[in-house]
């Protein structure tokens, strides 16, 4: 399963996008108020997006030996 966490500013806008996302089927809302965006990053091992590209092309690169 893959984690995507996503910092919304309350604007109305933000909340289409939300709003959309929320229609794809597997996607799970968990609104945790108690803890800043920051802890949720680090409390589920989330990495940058550069770092999950790097890991991404990576893994690529393993598995089709390039």
């Amino acid at each position: 399963m893959t984690t995507l966490i996503v910092n919304i500013k309350d604007s109305a806008d933000a909340n289409k996008i939300a709003e959309a996302m929320r229609l794809i089927k597997g996607v799970v809302k968990v609104e945790n108020k108690k803890q800043t965006f920051e802890e949720a990053a680090t409390n589920c091992n989330a990495v940058s997006l550069d770092t999950f590209n790097q890991m991404f092309t990576d893994e690529i690169r393993k598995a089709y030996s390039i």
